[in-house]
């Protein structure tokens, strides 16, 4: 359940926006022998379950092996053997042809009838000096029981599973939910750079070119890598606002000093900052941005935003 607060997490819902509700024994499925839902707090309904994450210990597969008599066990190595205690019966077979005579095929029979785990509970249950088997009275002394000990370094055993169970469209709700801002009468998608579906946007500062030109340029060795959407029309204002609202966390402008200068400006969403960036490292920039690296903090200059 750990990884499942992580990966809620990682989709925008804050640590301590999110727990786990057990489920009472009525509540749970017949096969659960415990069961835990995820709740994520939403302002529309309070709470919404997420995921649910139900124990079914060895359930699965002892059916699967019930019915289907195949070997499905699973084998571990042991740190340390266990010591396994084993007990074995034989009988003596020319004592039982020697006391039965004739009649020793009657008695062979009869042993060949039970297992030795039952005959060992006939055994020692039988306080007299003889058996009672198909209505033959067998000595004892016939029977050798030997107990053995043995080191046993591979443990033989059924897997548990644990299953978990999310709803997509329930964290595509909870995604949408903290992702939205409305920020100075503007709409921001507040999407986590791993989620994002458009990861960047290039843009000419005005429509012109040769601006576009250079654009498309860097559009064309960036949608090798991300899924890149080319921004025109209108000002680079509204191109912002645009890129805001579709929830893209980096977008990439060409201005006139970008084609003297070979260089261009990153804009990180959240924060509206911007930093100036040489052409051949605009790649790795936007890399480690997507991994939640701090651009504004490796080297390149700052820069106040156009709007």
């Amino acid at each position: 359940m750990c990884i499942a607060s992580k990966f809620v997490n990682t989709l925008g819902v804050p640590t301590s926006h999110s727990y786990f509700e057990e489920k009472l024994p009525r509540e749970r499925a017949h096969y659960s022998k415990q069961t835990f839902d995820q709740m994520v707090i939403v302002d529309r309904w309070g709470k919404l379950e997420v995921s649910g994450h139900a124990y079914r210990h060895t359930y699965d597969l002892e059916r699967h092996i019930l019915f289907s008599k195949a070997d499905l066990y699973a084998l571990r190595q042991l740190k340390t053997p266990k010591i396994i205690k084993k007990v074995d019966i034989k009988y003596d077979k020319d004592s039982i042809l020697k006391i039965f005579g004739s009649k020793a095929g009657e008695v062979f029979k009869a042993l060949s009838s039970i297992s030795k785990d039952d005959l060992l509970v006939v055994i020692n249950s039988s306080q007299a000096d003889s058996i009672v088997l198909n209505n033959i009275v067998i000595p004892k002394n016939v029977f050798n029981v030997i107990e053995t000990e043995e080191k046993q370094w591979i443990e033989k055993f059924i897997p548990s599973v644990s299953e978990p169970s999310f709803g997509a469209e329930r964290l595509m709700y909870i995604v949408l939910e903290y992702a939205y801002e409305e920020q100075e009468g503007r709409i921001v998608l507040r999407f986590p750079a791993r989620i994002a579906p458009i990861k960047v946007a290039i843009t000419p500062l005005v429509d012109r070119e040769p601006l576009k030109q250079f654009a498309k340029k860097i559009y064309e060795i960036l949608k090798e890598h991300y899924y890149v959407m080319y921004i025109e029309g209108g000002t680079i204002g509204k191109k912002y606002a645009l890129a805001d609202e579709l929830g893209i966390p980096f977008v990439i402008t060409i201005d006139y000093d970008s084609v003297s200068n070979n260089d261009a400006t990153v804009r990180e969403r959240d924060t509206r900052k911007q930093i100036r960036v040489p052409i051949k490292d605009i790649l790795n920039v936007v890399n480690l941005g997507l991994n939640n690296h701090d651009i504004f903090n490796i080297g390149y200059p700052v820069i106040e935003h156009y709007g």
